[in-house]
C-alpha cells in the first residue's frame, strides 16, 4: 500500500545542534506540530523561526506561519485559532475536530534538548525535481 501523503520530509536536525546555534537574544525557537486524529504525538515537527524576547505575541506566531506551507492557513485565521498553553504562552492551533491539526507554539532555548530532533524548515532545502 502507498502512502498518500504528498509532503517532502526536510532534512532532521537535533534539539542539540539547535541549541547550539541559537542566534544571540533567541528566547524560543517556534515549530509547528502536525497530530493526526489517531496518534497521541505528533508526527512531524518542523522547526519555523526563532523568537526573540516574550512568548506571549500571536503576531509573531503568524508571521511565522507563513514560512510553512502546511500551516500558512493559521497566519490568517481568526481568534478561534489562539490558545494559551499551560505555562502562559500563545499558541495557534486548527480545531481538534480535524483529522490533521497545526500548531504553531514556540519551545524556551533553556529546555530544547529535551527533545529529540526537527525538521529544519528554517535552513533552505534543496526543491525535488
Amino acid at each position: 500500500m502507498s502512502n498518500s501523503r504528498s509532503t517532502v520530509r526536510l532534512p532532521m536536525k537535533a534539539s542539540s545542534d539547535w541549541v547550539k546555534t541559537a542566534p544571540v537574544g533567541a528566547t524560543a525557537l517556534i515549530i509547528a506540530e502536525c497530530m493526526e486524529k489517531d496518534r497521541s504525538t505528533p508526527f512531524r515537527r518542523v522547526t519555523i523561526d526563532w523568537l526573540s524576547g516574550e512568548r506571549t505575541s500571536v503576531a509573531t506566531l503568524r508571521a511565522a506561519a507563513t514560512k510553512l506551507q502546511d500551516a500558512v492557513a493559521l497566519a490568517v485565521a481568526g481568534t478561534e485559532t489562539e490558545r494559551r498553553d499551560s505555562d502562559g504562552s500563545l499558541y495557534l492551533s486548527t480545531s481538534e475536530r480535524c483529522q490533521t491539526r497545526w500548531t504553531i507554539r514556540s519551545i524556551p532555548v533553556g529546555i530544547l534538548t529535551c527533545w529529540s530532533g526537527f525538521e529544519d524548515g528554517i535552513c533552505p532545502t534543496e526543491q525535488p525535481s
